[in-house]
């Protein structure tokens, strides 16, 4: 909307914000045109405000008060300074942003915040302005009550920060109820999703309410005690001891129904409050401020011991902020390997693989064991039956075969599809099998008389993998849709949110309790999710190249993982709410000293606060002290505590594992591949041996491929550098 020169407009809710070059004025004049003719209001800094002194202030405002961000892509506005720092308000405030292109632009100058997102084009061959103006308008409806929310609660989430976050400004009665539930809503919506501001804004509001209660029912509760006091008192002494004591009681009774119900609330409040703070850390972590996330893990874990999300976090990020690496070295075939499973007993594990065959190993040794099980095509899955007697084979030639897992040999008919069958899974009675096929279906099979059983379950694209829960009572399925999903068996009918990757999911399973489930993509991520929140747990278990298989150890606290040739395997424990009252505020303390930050509360408001070297000392010398006099056999909780607080050089090389990080590295520096190598750098930032021999390969890797004599010479620098550094750390080691 233009203004003359030094207006200042002030935002009005339910409008856009056009972001653009100047260059471009003639261009965003006319879509402001077009969008006015369909009833919309643009928000547009025409040429007044960035002469102000608080342009800045006003901009941000006028983001924060719209629904929407629109970016006019061109070379321009690409480069623009001030383009750029609108761009990353709006990123940082969750705001809805939807790029359109008014000229050709190089996609690689394009800020990632809008790279990733869904173009509208202006300016191709073809392109016709209304059409794409039709377009732009059908995004901004999409979601309009979701998409008001967030606005609304932005708006006031930072007012309220600017006002000190002073709890006058809060969240209160309905509106408080409405955010809670908007914010429930946030895992079911694609974008704008909550920023960090509102999330901390509305459990203010709700601790903030909370506060309010507790107040309001211990003064109701004292109330009744003296009311009671006084009432005996007076009863007794116009001597109707027997009639009015019967009357007494019955207040002292009700007295204590009341405390019954203020502690039901008070219970109920902190479960709330315990949930709140776990989504808070999660946005905390992913904004890379793992102090604060692990601080604000502590306190959901004090609020509820009992939340099972909470402690899954916790223990996730205190085994994999310390480091993330494969256990062994990699089993290989003549061509790529397409699945990994263990053996029930672990001692086992039958890959499948593109060179038609199905391979057994040790799983210790890595070892080859007997003949491959071959197909006439691709093998696609390879799968032990919960006895370990047989083997069950999924192929590109349409078929399903089982084998006897000693011998080789094939046993009984073939189970088909009308496409190549991605994935065979076995029930956990070994009675039924379950396929997944690239003609977009999972089907149920009678495992003796090779029969399909019921209706097939059916994705939007084809179905990669396809596995039965622990109890036999759900599937899980991955598919080309970029989704895993869950379904009764018995129905056949999907149950819950789809669990969504950025790209082809490749790989979906249960762990042995059926709690968790772990899928592997094409984005190059492993991630592990609950089961009953569909939720993700951890962090994604990050590989070079697309993930075509991941799948749980026995115990569920291992991962193998399969991408390219090679077999990994990953540490995947989460301890979970099993533990004590004790244990879990145990875990809370070493949360916080992990991170040297806790979250104190300071009149109505909670800041973080670092803790001294001396505070961490004693955290972490309690929990040795605790755990050194356990008896009994360790929770997987204790193990963990344990661990972290252990000799980083002597310890495992995982809370589950036997192997000590010397043996681990030995093996890499064995094993001699660059990319172990730099695993084993991550570990032991100061061991000379892993540097050199990391130099050593990557001058040969140099040499190898051709490489000019100028890149060899540089590979080599880097040998030295990474050498010189070893020695230096671990020189400065010795003298501390």
């Amino acid at each position: 909307m233009p203004v003359a020169p030094g207006d200042q407009q002030v935002p009005r809710p339910q409008e856009v914000f056009i972001s653009y070059s100047r260059k471009d004025k003639d261009f965003v004049r006319r879509l402001d045109e077009a969008l006015k003719s369909r009833g919309r209001e643009a928000w547009v800094d025409w040429q007044g405000i960035r002469a102000l002194e608080n342009w800045e202030e006003t901009i941000y405002a006028a983001i924060e008060g719209a629904d929407t961000f629109i970016f006019v892509l061109t070379p321009d506005s690409v480069v623009s300074e001030i383009c750029g720092r609108e761009i990353k308000h709006a990123a940082a405030r969750n705001k809805r942003m939807v790029p359109i292109v008014a000229r050709d632009v190089k996609a690689d100058t394009v800020p990632e915040a809008v790279a990733k997102l869904e173009w509208i084009f202006y300016c191709r061959d073809g392109d016709d302005f209304e059409k794409a103006t039709d377009t732009l308008i059908s995004a901004l409806d999409t979601d309009l009550d979701w998409v008001h929310a967030h606005t609304r609660l932005l708006t006031l989430a930072v007012e309220w920060e600017n006002k000190g976050k002073n709890n006058s400004f809060v969240l209160r009665g309905d509106d408080l109820r409405s955010a809670e539930q908007w914010l429930a809503q946030a895992p079911t919506k694609r974008e704008p999703q909550p920023a960090a501001l509102q999330t901390e804004y509305i459990i203010a509001s709700h601790k903030a309410a909370t506060r309010r209660q507790r107040i309001t029912l211990g003064a109701v509760t004292v109330g009744l005690v003296v009311a009671i006091v006084l009432a005996i008192v007076a009863f007794f002494a116009e001597a109707k001891a027997k009639d009015q004591t019967k009357v007494a009681v019955a207040a002292r009774q009700e007295a204590i129904k009341q405390e019954v119900k203020a502690v039901d609330a008070n219970k109920k409040t902190s479960e709330v409050a315990s949930r709140g703070n776990v989504l808070l850390a999660r946005y905390t972590k992913e904004s890379g401020k793992n102090a604060e996330a692990l601080a604000q893990l502590a306190q959901a874990l004090r609020l509820n011991p009992k939340n099972r999300e909470a402690s899954g976090l916790t223990a996730a990020m205190l085994t994999q902020l310390t480091w993330h690496v494969p256990l062994t070295g990699s089993m290989k075939h003549e061509s790529a390997v397409n699945s990994a499973q263990f053996s029930p007993d672990g001692q086992w594990i039958v890959t499948a693989s593109d060179d038609k065959t199905a391979r057994v190993w040790d799983a210790a040794t890595g070892k080859q064991i007997g003949e491959p099980m071959k197909h006439e095509s691709t093998v696609n899955s390879a799968q032990f039956s919960p006895d370990g007697q047989l083997i069950v084979t999924a192929s590109e030639d349409k078929t399903a075969k089982l084998w006897d897992a000693a011998t080789g040999q094939q046993f009984g008919e073939p189970l088909k599809h009308e496409d190549g069958v991605s994935s065979a899974r076995f029930s956990p009675d070994s009675q039924q099998v379950v396929t997944g096929s690239w003609d977009k279906t999972a089907r149920l099979w009678d495992a003796a008389t090779s029969k399909q059983i019921g209706e097939p379950m059916k994705h939007e694209g084809g179905v990669s993998s396809a596995q039965f829960s622990p109890d036999g009572q759900r599937v899980v399925t991955a598919s080309l849709d970029n989704t895993a999903r869950l379904w009764d068996a018995a129905t056949g009918k999907s149950i819950g949110e789809p669990m969504k990757h950025e790209d082809d999911v490749s790989s979906a399973q249960f762990s042995r309790d059926g709690q968790r489930v772990v899928t592997g993509s094409l984005d190059k991520t492993v991630r592990l999710w609950d089961a009953a929140t569909g939720k993700s747990v951890g962090e994604p278990m990050k590989h070079q190249g697309v993930v075509s298989s991941a799948q749980f150890s026995p115990n569920s606290q291992q991962v193998a993982t399969v991408s390219g040739d090679a077999v990994r395997v990953w540490d995947a424990a989460i301890a979970t709410g099993e533990g004590t009252r004790e244990d879990i505020l145990l875990l809370a303390e070493l949360a916080e000293a992990t991170g040297a930050v806790a979250l104190e509360t300071v009149g109505q408001a909670e800041n973080f606060k670092l803790l001294t070297p001396e505070q961490v000392r004693v955290s972490r010398e309690k929990v040795a002290a605790k755990l050194s006099k356990q008896r009994l056999k360790f929770t997987p909780i204790q193990r963990l505590m344990l661990w972290s607080v252990s000799d980083r050089r002597t310890r495992t090389i995982s809370p589950f594992s036997q192997l000590t990080v010397s043996e681990w590295l030995e093996n890499r520096i064995k094993e001699g591949t660059i990319e172990g190598l730099r695993a084993g750098l991550q570990v032991d930032p100061a061991n000379a041996r892993v540097t050199a021999y990391l130099g050593r390969r990557l001058a040969d890797q140099a040499l190898k491929q051709g490489i000019d004599s100028h890149e060899a010479r540089r590979a080599r620098a880097q040998a030295d550098f990474l050498t010189s550094r070893a020695v230096k750390t671990r020189a400065r080691q010795r003298r501390s």
